[in-house]
């Protein structure tokens, strides 16, 4: 759940095909598409690739960043600087 979604479930800072406050995004649009239960499985992994039109695209990522990501989404740690991963 997004902090305020529209009425299509898209989030309200999403516009174009892009997020309007990509700099300053929660920690919820930070770590997409690296959450718990998009990496249980290759199948829940395949079905969030058919709603999402980015995942599986771009470059591989290591395994550390993905765990990285997963970490601070399932511990909603706030992003500083130091944290944030360049795409």
């Amino acid at each position: 759940m997004a902090l305020l979604e529209k009425t299509n479930y898209d989030c309200v800072l999403w516009e174009g095909g892009g997020c309007k406050a990509y700099g300053a995004r929660p920690v919820q649009c930070s770590t997409y598409p690296f959450w718990s239960w998009v990496l249980k499985s290759k199948d829940a992994w395949l079905d969030e690739a058919k709603s999402c039109k980015g995942v599986n695209k771009g470059p591989v990522r290591p395994y550390e960043d993905i765990e990285g990501q997963k970490f601070l989404y399932e511990h909603n740690l706030p992003i500083t600087r130091d944290l944030e991963i360049e795409f």
